[in-house]
């Protein structure tokens, strides 16, 4: 894979695969159409100084397939959680990793009432949505996850574990024990989302997160279609970050029947010219 453009907001749909290495934090993220003929994922990076130190943030969407505008829903999601919390940041008020949580909130509520009013208001627009997860961290990697829909978050060391719960059909399935996890990976209505930004009252989950030694991995479900996470850990604990990246979509590419998209973090190990303001992009 070349490396990609990193795209600014005004030209969003740049190729992918833009890396940093700062001395706080390390990221990678990289997405791909796969065998779709349009790419409805959106993933950004920001960072924001904050009282002499940077929060970071960390998102992507993904835009329900067969659904209208999916690629609008995702960009404008993205969009509207990074300017709700930007802004919020930007005030006078003093906010540290404690607040993640509630900003990520703010953020989500703010990103589902755009998606709809820009629904309910362009043509081809109505009934649009998207899934949503996002990190919002500083320094230290002390912050918080929040998602809703099926798109995940990994905490990748030693062992690989799913953060978050998918809002799924199939989930619920598994949970009542009318299918096992194996037979989920091939269930028909495996699409099949609960939860979406784009529709009135829904709430996202939230959690707490401190990264450690290990990667933390943002993910739409084009990774996972078809790879397992056995095989999500080897890669990425057996390459270099940026490596890491364009292994993962290159190798989802082989089974997956959906767009794809990957953002990698870990704590910083090493000085080097700090990450842009946004990055936000996604693939052709």
């Amino acid at each position: 894979m070349d490396p990609a453009i990193s795209g600014r907001e005004e030209n969003p749909r740049g190729t992918a695969l833009p890396w940093c290495c700062c001395m706080s934090m390390r990221y990678c993220m990289a997405t791909d159409r796969g065998i779709r003929p349009v790419n409805e994922d959106t993933a950004g990076i920001w960072s924001f100084p904050v009282k002499g130190y940077l929060f970071y943030l960390f998102a992507v969407a993904d835009g329900l397939g067969g659904h209208a505008a999916g690629e609008v829903a995702s960009a404008v999601a993205i969009s509207e959680l990074s300017s709700c919390i930007g802004a919020t940041l930007g005030s006078d008020r003093t906010y540290d990793h404690h607040n993640a949580a509630w900003l990520l909130g703010e953020g989500f509520s703010a990103a589902n009432h755009a998606v709809l009013v820009q629904g309910s208001q362009s043509p081809g627009c109505d009934g649009m949505g998207t899934t949503l997860v996002a990190v919002l961290c500083d320094e230290e990697g002390r912050g918080a996850i929040c998602h809703i829909g099926d798109s995940r978050a990994y905490r990748v060391g030693r062992e690989i574990q799913q953060l978050t719960r998918d809002h799924s059909y199939v989930q619920e399935l598994v949970e009542s024990g009318v299918i096992t996890p194996d037979q989920a990976m091939d269930h028909p209505y495996r699409n099949i989302v609960t939860r979406i930004i784009g529709r009135p009252g829904e709430q996202p989950d939230i959690i707490p997160l401190a990264i450690g030694d290990e990667r933390i991995l943002l993910c739409s479900d084009g990774l996972f279609d078809g790879m397992p996470d056995t095989e999500i850990h080897s890669l990425l604990t057996g390459n270099a970050l940026e490596e890491a990246c364009s292994l993962l979509i290159n190798r989802a590419k082989e089974t997956s029947r959906d767009n794809i998209t990957v953002i990698v973090i870990e704590k910083g190990r090493e000085s080097s010219p700090g990450p842009n303001d946004q990055d936000l992009f996604a693939a052709p």
